[in-house]
């Protein structure tokens, strides 16, 4: 019975989706005759990973600033391929109820239907290509080769359905300030500084200590992002047997704690900086989700 109950719920999630469609305007994308070639929509509509890289043709591709996982192909005659980034890799699908509205030349309104892989639209951009092969003859973008361009602008649209533009770090001006420390020193409050002293005597700085209020100063401060240096798993003689580490050998190692930058497991972080070693991945965790 409860099968019976769950397929038919499913059923009417799947009927509700159906028939509803999301509409975007499109401001100022010339498809007409006397701009030549053709254009690309990018949009990231589903909740899934994207890529910032859209494949034009073998040797021509688009650096986006976002991750879209959902690429149009178009030209005057109107939509005439798609793309969706699936199994992380771009898989062409079918245009069905995906369509898109002309004012004259100018392609004014995009609709796509709601479904499972699109539920609303967080980003999008466009871009021509000239006749010429040009990507992008009439945008503002980076590039090292003349097969390769960097779009260093998006649009997301707000509450209303405008579309604002925006940079890779969100405002148009905005530009990271990074703030470097090494875990291993920030928030050891152990003053012992014991030459080649051990965990238990010199202490060492936490994940913890990265509290909400800690990282609240650092971006009252100007902060937008934070490097942790000697943060994975390193070569140490500090013993963690019980968790699958055991103390490396020490003629191999710069002191005993050993050196940040002694990688022994870059999937791994050092458990001298969790409360709870056998736990240190769920309290790295933890600090990126604050």
């Amino acid at each position: 019975m409860s099968s019976l109950r769950l397929f038919f719920l499913c059923l009417c999630s799947l009927s509700a989706l159906s028939g509803r469609s999301l509409d975007l305007t499109l401001p100022d994308l010339d498809l007409s005759a006397a701009a030549g070639g053709s254009a690309w929509i990018a949009l990231d509509v589903g909740a899934g990973p994207g890529s910032t890289v859209i494949q034009v043709d073998a040797e021509r591709r688009a650096f986006l600033a976002f991750q879209a996982d959902l690429v149009l192909h178009l030209d005057q005659t109107g939509l005439q391929k798609a793309f969706q980034y699936t199994d992380y890799q771009w898989q062409s699908v079918a245009l069905d109820d995906m369509r898109l509205s002309f004012s004259g030349e100018q392609a004014t309104l995009l609709s796509l239907p709601v479904s499972r892989e699109i539920d609303r639209v967080r980003a999008v951009q466009w871009f021509r290509v000239a006749d010429s092969g040009t990507i992008a003859p009439d945008e503002n973008y980076m590039t090292r080769r003349p097969q390769e361009v960097y779009l260093p602008t998006y649009y997301v649209p707000d509450d209303s359905g405008a579309l604002q533009r925006r940079g890779r770090y969100g405002e148009l001006d905005a530009r990271p300030v990074i703030y470097q420390m090494l875990p291993r020193l920030f928030g050891n409050e152990n003053e012992t500084r014991k030459l080649n002293g051990t965990l238990t005597e010199n202490g060492s700085g936490k994940f913890s200590d990265l509290s909400e209020s800690v990282l609240a100063g650092l971006r009252s401060d100007g902060f937008s992002h934070i490097w942790l240096t000697g943060l994975l798993q390193q070569a140490t003689s500090t013993d963690y047997s019980q968790v699958g580490q055991a103390a490396d050998d020490p003629d191999l190692l710069k002191g005993i704690a050993g050196s940040p930058y002694a990688i022994r497991d870059y999937f791994d972080v050092s458990p001298d900086y969790a409360d709870v070693p056998a736990n240190r991945l769920q309290e790295f965790k933890a600090l990126t989700a604050r």
